[in-house]
């Protein structure tokens, strides 16, 4: 009678690795390790360390199906050779608004962080002393410089890398010494009472020593005294609120000198 070779199919001794996503400039390793008898190679060869090994390092610049083709050089039949695909998903990282460092004075509020946008999550480290931890913008009124940092994590994406980025926020003082002194000479040095920037609009009402009002006014722009004033040599007494803080006051005093 006649005999029938049945050839057998070689079976890959691990199974390859599965589908996967990571992040633009992530590297990952594909394939397997196989025995000394089998011989491999992939395609497309871009972006790939080893293109001609079954195990190798990917670095790809854009999504790609790699195909593995392993053979069974000790198995002499038509079977030997297997293929098999990984599909690597390359995410390009989002672009989100970065949030800005900022300079205080000891005791003011700041608002801190970004607008926030859709499908996106928001948290701050560390939580201490701020409003709401977990929301793009918050406030917080720091005493001493610190460093916060805002995680923002896409709602959609997958590869951790592209997944949250993180942006550091230095919040900075140099002890905020505001001016006291004011020379209304004309000479462009301390003319005005310059209070520097708020939270906000600010109002303000200023004293003589005698508690007697010489001037207020609601949305300050650092003019006073006002051209022409005739506001004798003296100490003056002035009371700030923050429209942001809930009107807050704020006090201090200046010389006026000519």
């Amino acid at each position: 009678s006649d005999i029938v070779v049945v050839d057998t199919f070689a079976v890959f001794p691990n199974p390859t690795p599965t589908d996967t996503t990571i992040c633009e400039q992530d590297s990952l390793i594909l394939g397997i390790v196989l025995p000394a008898s089998w011989v491999a190679s992939w395609t497309p060869s871009a972006g790939l360390l080893h293109p001609d090994s079954a195990q190798t390092l990917a670095l790809p610049q854009a999504t790609t199906m790699y195909v593995l083709y392993a053979t069974d050089t000790s198995n002499p039949g038509g079977c030997a050779t297997l293929r098999d695909t990984v599909n690597v998903k390359v995410e390009i990282p989002f672009s989100h608004p970065a949030p800005e460092s900022q300079e205080f004075c000891p005791g003011e509020i700041l608002q801190i962080g970004v607008s926030s946008v859709s499908a996106y999550s928001y948290s701050w480290s560390p939580p201490t002393g701020l409003q709401n931890p977990y929301i793009s913008a918050t406030t917080v009124s720091p005493l001493t410089p610190v460093t916060y940092t805002l995680y923002i994590t896409s709602d959609t994406m997958i590869s951790e890398k592209c997944k949250t980025q993180y942006f550091p926020v230095a919040l900075t003082t140099d002890g905020c010494m505001m001016q006291n002194v004011v020379t209304p000479n004309g000479d462009g040095v301390n003319d005005f009472l310059n209070l520097g920037t708020f939270n906000g609009p600010i109002s303000i009402a200023i004293y003589d020593r005698w508690g007697a009002l010489v001037f207020s006014e609601s949305g300050y722009n650092n003019d006073w005294p006002q051209h022409n004033s005739n506001l004798p040599e003296s100490v003056y007494y002035y009371v700030v609120k923050v429209a942001n803080e809930g009107g807050k006051a704020h006090v201090g005093e200046v010389m006026v000198l000519r």
